[in-house]
C-alpha cells in the first residue's frame, strides 16, 4: 500500500555503515511501512493462523497448491510479511482438529484490518477444491508485548 504523505527526502544506507540523503522523486518512491519506520509510528504485529486439511483423496494436490501457489498469492495480494506451513508432529492436551497449519506474519494498525484485507483480496487468489473449506479455520493473534530472543 502506498502513502499519500508528502516527504521531500529520505535516508538510504549505502552498505558500508553510512547513510545518505536521497531526494524523493515521487510519492510512490516510499512505502507506508518506510514512512512509519522513519516517523516512529509502529504497526502492531499479528500472526494469522490457518488450520486446514485436504479434501478427501486430494493430499498431494492440497500440498502442491499450498506450497507452490497459495502462500505466495496470499503474500502478494495482501502485502503481508511472510508465510510458512507446518504439519502437526506431536501434541499434548486438547486434540488439534487438523494436521496442517499455515502461519502468516502481518503488520497492521488494527487487528480488524488483518481479516479485512484477507477478505477484500480473496478474488485475486486462485481457489482450490483440494482444500476442505468446510473444516478450515482462521485466527488472528495480536501482539501483547515485545518479542523476546
Amino acid at each position: 500500500m502506498r502513502s499519500i504523505f508528502m516527504k521531500f527526502s529520505y535516508t538510504v544506507s549505502n552498505g558500508n555503515g553510512r547513510s545518505l540523503a536521497a531526494p524523493l522523486q515521487s510519492c510512490s518512491d516510499i512505502t507506508d511501512k518506510e514512512i512509519r519506520k522513519t516517523s516512529g509510528i509502529n504497526d502492531m504485529k499479528h500472526i494469522v493462523a490457518v488450520l486446514s486439511e485436504p479434501a478427501e483423496g486430494k493430499l498431494d494436490e492440497f500440498n502442491d497448491y499450498y506450497e507452490n501457489l497459495h502462500l505466495d498469492e496470499v503474500l502478494q495480494s495482501t502485502g503481508w510479511d511472510s508465510a510458512q506451513r507446518f504439519r502437526l508432529s506431536d501434541q499434548v492436551g486438547l486434540k488439534c482438529p487438523h494436521e496442517f497449519l499455515a502461519l502468516y506474519e502481518v503488520d497492521a494498525d488494527k487487528p480488524e484490518d488483518v481479516m479485512g484485507v484477507l477478505n477484500e483480496t480473496r478474488s485475486q487468489r486462485q481457489q482450490s477444491d483440494a482444500l476442505n473449506k468446510k473444516t478450515a479455520a482462521v485466527w488472528v493473534f495480536s501482539e501483547t508485548g515485545p518479542r523476546h530472543s
